[in-house]
């Protein structure tokens, strides 16, 4: 069986100090992508993506905010919004097989695959529809006979509390004053199976 591996490293600080608000976070997201892995991941700021791949993901200051029914969740500055999209290399995937995703807490707290999620979306001909959208500590799959020849697109972001209408599995967190200092890790893993 053929498989192609991606594994990256996710590792988050975040740091709480009372502000005007009473609370301000830090969190620092970082993750490496070996070249061979078969993906490629870009960074979308305010809609437009970077000019070229990037191996790490960072997500910068979170600052607290309220959104639809959640008050005083922490995403990145609401000025920009920031996420990464995660492609196949070279085009096309296999019809017979599926993309299989996988997150791990490694660090000493847990927690950043419940607070971060990941949309899969088949794109034809540059329009987008999701397919579904769960948290990145549940492991999911995509078959990639269900895109019916378009592309595939994996979204990675920090949830900001709108599940959407594609929700899969438990729902995700949010970043709260709740949440324990302290740094975040966990490892990434997409196979083709």
């Amino acid at each position: 069986m053929k498989k192609v591996l991606l594994a990256a490293v996710i590792s988050a600080g975040l740091f709480f100090y009372a502000g005007s608000t009473g609370f301000a976070a830090d969190y620092t997201v970082s993750a490496t992508m070996p070249v061979s892995s078969g993906f490629v991941m870009y960074q979308v700021l305010n809609g437009t993506w970077s000019s070229s791949p990037t191996t790490s993901l960072t997500f910068g200051t979170l600052k607290e905010i309220s959104v639809g029914d959640h008050d005083f969740i922490f995403l990145p500055d609401v000025t920009t919004d920031l996420y990464y999209v995660i492609l196949p290399m070279g085009g096309g995937l296999d019809a017979t097989k599926s993309v299989q995703v996988s997150f791990s807490d490694t660090g000493t707290i847990s927690g950043l695959g419940k607070k971060t999620t990941i949309s899969y979306v088949k794109v034809t001909d540059s329009v987008e529809t999701e397919i579904k959208k769960a948290r990145l500590q549940e492991t999911s799959s995509v078959a990639v006979s269900s895109l019916g020849g378009a592309a595939l697109r994996m979204y990675v972001g920090i949830y900001n509390g709108v599940p959407g209408s594609n929700w899969s599995g438990t729902a995700a967190e949010v970043f709260s004053g709740g949440d324990a200092a302290g740094n975040y890790c966990g490892t990434l893993t997409i196979s083709v199976q």
